[in-house]
């Protein structure tokens, strides 16, 4: 091997190197691309051009959704703060979960099961329906 090559020294040899490799490719038969290939390509664009373009993501209906996500962890963390200074104020011997103060029920209809699960099951119809029209 001639350091030359691999190690040019001197703006001359590298000139030398640049005028042997222009020479080789000069001497170099053209690449041509193989029969029909540019017909496939030509084809393959105009698939993907014909192709519809991507869904959308419907953020005018994502944001409610995620106004009531951020709106109900809120609320989470209220009612954990409410109930860990209860908890510290009573000594610890406070209802961990304590049942909401809902004016508009009386108060043996919150202290039933039944009626709170009769009320989630309403909710829960409620945000179904509220979907349902918003996805028309």
């Amino acid at each position: 091997m001639r350091k030359s090559r691999n190690n040019p020294k001197s703006g001359q040899d590298q000139g030398l190197r640049d005028e042997e490799l222009d020479s080789i490719l000069m001497k170099e038969d053209s690449l041509l691309p193989s029969s029909g290939f540019a017909a496939s390509v030509m084809r393959e664009i105009e698939q993907q051009a014909a192709e519809p373009s991507p869904i959308r993501f419907p953020w005018k209906l994502a944001i409610p959704g995620f106004a009531a996500i951020a709106v109900g962890f809120g609320i989470l963390v209220w009612l954990a703060v409410t109930t860990f200074q209860e908890t510290r104020t009573l000594g610890g011997q406070a209802d961990f979960l304590p049942r909401p103060h809902v004016e508009f029920l009386p108060e043996l209809a919150m202290h039933n099961s039944l009626s709170q699960a009769a009320l989630a099951l309403a909710g829960a119809w409620l945000c179904v329906l509220l979907a349902r029209k918003m996805t028309g």
